[in-house]
């Protein structure tokens, strides 16, 4: 059974259908793997003195990250159903459905609990959506969450629900995954001694949260006379390298995108956004390779300013007629944290 099945059990679940033996054999054969959404747990587990405080646990984690199903009576080792009987031998459903009595004001909707009879013994399962706010329990005069990851479920740090609860971490997760650079021949490539390189980078918003005000900026050297003016702040963040004055007349360019120029007005989490031909910048084309360092940056509403150094290698100026410069090159990216990104063209 696929993770998508076991959703589509969990909706059944919560929806109120009646679940039978052969939805737990569905679980069985072929054997579905515990994830995100499900637990199993063996029958004999309801005959420690922790029995309770465990079922709480897992159903207070699922609701605090996806929902999800812990299927009591099963033995994950032999996939098998293994009988869950209730301490003190009274009704199942009734004795998880008490378990729940601390945690039950905060659950939205209410968790489904149902006993299945199957030929091999009971199955307990108790369904939980996704809560829309956060559970806690009361473990020993303290408050405590518990988190569905994957397949398994964890006691979240102190640390990171004061972080949760006082909104600290409602930030973007924004992070540049991808970068090539655009070439072109300026006029004849037999005689040509310029070329011009188009930065075509892939942001990525692996947050939770939308990012906002999403904006862009590149700087680098370029032989135009028309750019945009890098502001003296900028040189705070940088460091630069004077190119060969050989290689002809170069002024800083600092190219800047702002998600507003798009058709997005904020890139969800877990969405991609690529950005293409946003800015130029002419290159000398030399008789040897060299490296252009570019100095990347993004920022957000949401999202603290992030550089990136950007490295590609210029080809020679070997290739000619009928032979071409390559169409795009690869760019090595690099987060940077407590260096500042250097801009230069570095002879090789």
């Amino acid at each position: 059974m696929t993770q998508r099945t076991a959703l589509a059990l969990l909706d059944r679940l919560m929806s109120g259908e009646a679940i039978g033996e052969c939805d737990i054999d569905a679980l069985l054969n072929p054997w579905t793997d515990e994830d995100l959404h499900l637990e199993y747990k063996h029958g004999n587990e309801l005959g420690k003195r922790n029995a309770a405080a465990t079922v709480r646990q897992y159903v207070s984690a699922f609701a605090n990250s996806a929902g999800g199903i812990l299927a009591v009576g099963v033995d994950e080792n032999t996939h098998a159903v293994v009988n869950a009987v209730a301490p003190g031998g009274g009704e199942l459903a009734r004795w998880a459905s008490t378990c729940l009595t601390q945690v039950a004001p905060y659950l939205s909707p209410p968790p489904r609990i149902v006993t299945v009879r199957h030929r091999d013994g009971d199955v307990l399962l108790i369904a939980v959506n996704r809560n829309p706010a956060l559970v806690p329990l009361s473990e020993a005069g303290e408050l405590a969450y518990y988190l569905r990851i994957h397949d398994q479920t964890l006691k979240a740090p102190n640390y990171l629900m004061t972080d949760l609860v006082l909104g600290r971490r409602e930030l973007a997760v924004l992070e540049v995954v991808n970068a090539v650079a655009g070439l072109s021949v300026i006029g004849d490539p037999t005689s040509a001694r310029h070329i011009t390189v188009t930065p075509e980078i892939t942001i990525e918003n692996r947050g939770l949260l939308r990012a906002t005000r999403v904006a862009a900026g590149i700087v680098g050297w370029t032989l135009d006379d028309e750019n945009a003016p890098v502001h003296r702040q900028m040189f705070s963040y940088l460091n630069r390298v004077e190119p060969p004055t050989a290689w002809g007349p170069h002024r800083l360019r600092h190219g800047r995108w702002r998600l507003s120029d798009s058709e997005h007005t904020s890139l969800p989490a877990l969405c991609l956004i690529d950005l293409r031909e946003w800015q130029e910048f002419k290159v000398p084309w030399i008789e040897h390779r060299y490296k252009c360092l570019m100095a990347l940056y993004i920022e957000a509403e949401n999202f603290p300013l992030t550089w990136y150094q950007l490295e590609c290698v210029i080809p020679h100026h070997s290739f000619v007629l009928p032979m071409q410069p390559p169409s795009s090159l690869g760019v090595a990216i690099e987060r940077l944290s407590a260096v500042r990104p250097v801009v230069s063209w570095d002879g090789l």
